[in-house]
């Protein structure tokens, strides 16, 4: 949403795009007609929420019209940027994924753009890929494409990550399957314990919202309302809205760790290495906590029980951070939500599924949420400074 303020004698107005922050000045010295040409931001960027007048609503904001890169553009400038933070052999991998993805697209003789990248066009390259890869590599090509367009997404030239969206097939897709099973309390108090603040506030808030790990460190403040008691915000994966009431534990957190800035981030410094590179390093954290809780084999333990060669079956239970919003959806159920609540909290992107929980009353949501089992500490009270 955009802001008005005063400076110089004239009313000015201040709004963001995709992290980045716009100043401009109205010329106006009356705050009412200052206020007009707010009003049509708000009006524009409430179309661009719902998916409609992007490229209007980037103009009007901006005064420019979006860039359409190519793919092999982006791609390529991506590499530049990675050139000064990566090691050599992490570069001369990230070449090879990116000159194969665009060889099996052929971006090079096509000027394939990047919002025409679709999840069919990732699905058929790592398809292909998987006939002779062993799955761990398929994953490592997964999380390298992953962290492309999410810079893209971030950036506002695409509308959302086609490898988030891409089918998992084959022994990668059974690993998934494997990785659904909930923690248990015992288990979430153990990790909790052991954590961090930064994992500590995430494992807590995971829990009691349902939301995946990326839309949690990068939630702003300006996604929370304390007045009304809830959280509002975009799946990164598929852009549906989701409205999360807030209970006591998540309330007390959130206030404890509460941005200076409206605009800010709970984890400024997490939610800029998320935005700039993906996942991949914050899950490789969230493992090493499993493993120092005894939830999962340590990394050098596991490279001894694989057994030697690339295709040596992969361990069929894996954890990971998603499991928190299993277990979140399971202890709904178990504290009595019925399905559609669940559904509506977890904010699942199937449109058949959501012609038929969206317009759930917000006291059920809520009462839902003040069901779920506590696992840490009683939660003192206490209020925004």
């Amino acid at each position: 949403m955009a802001w008005l303020y005063k400076r110089g004698g004239k009313w000015w107005i201040g709004w963001r795009i995709n992290g980045q922050q716009f100043l401009e000045s109205t010329n106006e010295t009356d705050r009412a007609a200052a206020k007009k040409r707010l009003e049509q931001l708000d009006r524009l960027a409430a179309a661009q929420r719902a998916g409609a007048l992007t490229e209007d609503f980037y103009r009007a904001a901006t005064g420019k019209q979006i860039q359409r890169g190519t793919v092999s553009k982006f791609c390529d400038d991506w590499l530049a940027e990675s050139e000064g933070v990566t090691t050599p052999s992490t570069m001369n991998k990230y070449r090879q994924v990116v000159r194969e993805f665009c060889e099996h697209i052929g971006a090079e003789k096509n000027g394939t753009l990047l919002e025409d990248i679709t999840a069919e066009h990732v699905s058929g390259f790592l398809n292909e890929k998987r006939q002779r890869l062993a799955p761990g590599t398929i994953k490592g090509y997964r999380r390298i494409l992953s962290s492309i367009f999410l810079l893209a997404q971030n950036r506002g030239l695409i509308k959302g990550n086609p490898v988030a969206l891409a089918k998992e097939r084959g022994k990668h897709a059974d690993d998934a399957v494997a990785r659904k099973r909930p923690f248990t309390l015992a288990e979430l108090k153990t990790l909790h314990d052991k954590a961090e603040p930064f994992w500590q506030f995430m494992i807590v808030v995971g829990y009691h919202t349902g939301q995946s790990m990326g839309d949690i460190i990068t939630m702003r403040r300006n996604a929370v309302d304390l007045e009304q008691g809830r959280i509002t915000m975009h799946r990164r994966k598929t852009g549906k809205q989701v409205i999360i009431p807030i209970g006591p534990t998540v309330r007390a957190l959130l206030i404890g760790n509460w941005p200076k800035d409206k605009d800010g981030y709970f984890w400024p410094d997490q939610a800029a290495r998320y935005l700039r590179a993906g996942s991949s390093s914050f899950s490789q954290e969230f493992y090493e906590l499993l493993a120092s809780a005894g939830l999962v084999q340590t990394r050098d333990e596991k490279k001894k029980s694989a057994g030697k060669g690339r295709d040596t079956k992969r361990a069929a239970t894996i954890l990971g951070f998603h499991n928190i919003r299993h277990t979140f959806v399971t202890h709904l159920k178990i504290s009595g939500a019925v399905d559609s609540v669940a559904k509506e909290l977890a904010g699942h992107g199937s449109s058949a599924m959501s012609a038929v929980y969206t317009h759930l009353p917000a006291d059920t949501l809520t009462k839902a949420i003040n069901l779920l089992p506590e696992f840490t500490t009683k939660v003192e009270k206490s209020e925004v400074a």
